[in-house]
């Protein structure tokens, strides 16, 4: 195979029979690694084992095995970046010509909707839309959204992550609840020539949390960093990985760690507490061994204000006294001195 790798309309790695040579530093991290093209190029992919997406290749006349052939279809563009791959014999194509301007299949990605299979072949954000869930991309007054099939317990516990980072000034990217379709739904952080690049261009299939550790701290994150694996451990997250973290850059620049983004398989998503006091873990432990306890304050008027506005917004009947507790039982084991006590309760 060969071409370009392109940033925008610059020339940022030159590839010759699959190997991207001259690479530039405006290049993207995964490319500065592992200077081969098809494996950039899988990483890309969507999670082609996803029945909706297997609509989507059909109609689209993809071979549904062929992860490469599904994102060359897009000239490798992705709604979260601004990098893409141009062929030997599209020489003159440009950024603007392959950049998403549309959302298209949205809704075959999200639920299944045969339609397309009587559409003509576009193409469409999905195909570079990574992740398996079922999820698709939305352009709303000229931003792009990205819309996730939740149940109420995964939704209530997305919102939950937010308004706790928020309250304790972490960075955290906002959900909303669109109860009419069963989505969890957010704005992109990504600004006009900014890149999300996940942590898996930096440490490859190295994928603990301390491998994640010595990166960010080596680029200036480590607080950042800290408050990622807290808020993971507070919550029970289990689903923090090399593709749902990572840092974002600009013309090869590295400008911020990416906010705290994908806890749907946090805290409630999966199963409700059977008792409001927590019982340790390895994600508790782990944190505990790295970090040690903290000093971060959460007072019991603070949670049950949030568990409130969160049951309101998702528009649910769970127990909060018992949410209530977990949280708390939770936050005292990561920090010190225990949390505030009193008598705050939903009876």
């Amino acid at each position: 195979m060969n071409g370009h790798v392109m940033y925008k309309d610059k020339i940022v790695g030159t590839v010759v029979d699959g190997e991207v040579l001259d690479i530039q530093p405006e290049a993207p991290q995964f490319l500065k690694r592992f200077s081969f093209l098809e494996p950039w190029l899988e990483s890309r992919a969507s999670d082609l084992t996803r029945t909706h997406m297997r609509m989507i290749l059909r109609a689209l006349r993809i071979p549904t095995l062929s992860e490469v052939k599904s994102v060359l279809f897009v000239n490798a563009v992705s709604v979260t970046d601004s990098f893409w791959f141009r062929s030997e014999d599209k020489v003159d194509l440009t950024w603007d010509e392959v950049r998403f301007k549309k959302q298209m299949f949205v809704d075959t990605s999200l639920f299944g909707d045969p339609s397309i299979l009587q559409a003509l072949p576009e193409v469409s954000p999905e195909l570079t839309n990574i992740g398996s869930f079922h999820k698709g991309w939305m352009l709303r007054e000229g931003k792009w959204f990205l819309a996730k099939r939740a149940t109420r317990q995964e939704a209530f516990s997305e919102i939950m992550a937010y308004k706790l980072s928020q309250h304790f000034g972490f960075d955290a990217v906002p959900y909303f609840w669109e109860e009419e379709d069963g989505l969890i739904t957010c704005e992109s952080f990504i600004s006009e020539g900014e890149n999300l690049e996940h942590i898996f261009s930096w440490v490859g299939e190295n994928t603990d949390y301390s491998d994640f550790k010595e990166v960010y701290e080596r680029l200036g994150f480590s607080n950042q960093f800290r408050n990622l694996y807290f808020m993971d451990a507070l919550l029970m997250n289990p689903d923090r990985h090399e593709f749902n973290t990572g840092l974002v850059t600009k013309n090869g620049k590295v400008l911020y760690m990416a906010p705290n983004f994908d806890n749907n398989l946090a805290f409630i998503s999966t199963k409700l507490p059977d008792s409001p006091q927590r019982r340790g873990d390895l994600l508790t432990q782990d944190f505990l061994d790295e970090y040690g306890k903290q000093d971060f304050v959460l007072y019991k008027e603070t949670v049950s204000k949030i568990l409130k506005e969160t049951q309101e917004e998702v528009n649910s009947s769970f127990d909060l006294d018992l949410l209530l507790g977990w949280i708390m039982s939770s936050f005292g084991m990561l920090n010190n001195p225990d949390p505030f006590e009193d008598s705050t309760s939903f009876s």
